[in-house]
């Protein structure tokens, strides 16, 4: 049986049990951390008693895999308390390894949170606080790059939400829940150094225009010409099945064919 089965180097593999489903590995710790973490003391710190802690791993294989840790229970002289020595490898509070919750944070960006739960054999709700503290993470190291030619425009996803794009760039800067004005206004005046902007591209919707006009005063507005274009044609076509329905010498048809 190979120590580094788990690729985990602070933990020692000392046996291993393959079932229909699952990988279960027995295993204990390399180091044992004695600071207490009521008084910071650890040189004070003494065996109490042992505990074996059933902690989740990546799945390996298309199975899920659990780790049967032994680690010991401390107790502490100075302040007569006991507690569990932590492991550096392990998410004491998820019983979980670090790693699975980073794994369960990539992995909900792409599936839903039943499918992760079964696949790791967690609960789901614990699936969707993993992934919310990833976010979070992931928000706090996020630096946005206000772009010079910004893009507003909108998505309906159940309600239309307004989205935000670098131009020239072609990339997504963020979307947001709702398009409403006040939302627009406090999105654009969240931006970093918001006076590099010099050009703005929206649609013909009236919010997103006074939105810029407000929070972007310097900025040059520029309704987007796919939406010009396409209501020139809204307009041809009506004015062509007007004449169509009123002409009786094939005019419509020729208005149809023209480009």
């Amino acid at each position: 049986m190979p120590v580094n089965i788990l690729n985990l180097p602070g933990l020692n593999v000392q046996d291993f049990k393959e079932t229909d489903d699952d990988y279960h590995v027995k295993a204990s710790p390399l180091e044992i951390v004695r600071c207490c973490p009521h008084c910071d003391r650890s040189d004070e710190t003494v065996s109490h008693a042992w505990r074996t802690l059933v902690i989740r791993d990546i799945p390996s294989h298309g199975k899920a895999v659990a780790i049967h840790l032994d680690v010991p229970r401390l107790k502490c002289r100075s302040c007569n308390k006991t507690f569990t020595a932590p492991v550096l490898e392990v998410d004491a509070g998820r019983e979980m390894t670090m790693r699975l919750s980073q794994w369960i944070g990539r992995q909900a960006l792409e599936y839903t949170y039943a499918d992760i739960a079964k696949q790791v054999k967690v609960d789901e709700k614990t699936v969707r606080n993993v992934f919310d503290e990833y976010v979070a993470v992931l928000e706090k190291q996020f630096k946005r790059e206000t772009p010079i030619w910004l893009g507003i425009d909108e998505i309906k996803l159940k309600r239309f939400r307004a989205i935000f794009t670098n131009l020239h760039g072609r990339s997504l800067i963020d979307m947001l829940p709702d398009r409403y004005t006040s939302s627009v206004v406090s999105f654009l005046e969240s931006l970093p150094d918001k006076e590099r902007i010099t050009h703005c591209a929206i649609d013909m919707w009236p919010g997103y225009r006074r939105a810029a006009q407000e929070a972007l005063p310097n900025a040059k507005i520029v309704v987007d010409k796919f939406h010009v274009v396409s209501k020139a044609n809204a307009a041809f076509d009506i004015v062509r099945r007007k004449i169509a329905k009123e002409s009786n010498n094939g005019a419509g048809l020729g208005l149809k064919r023209a480009h």
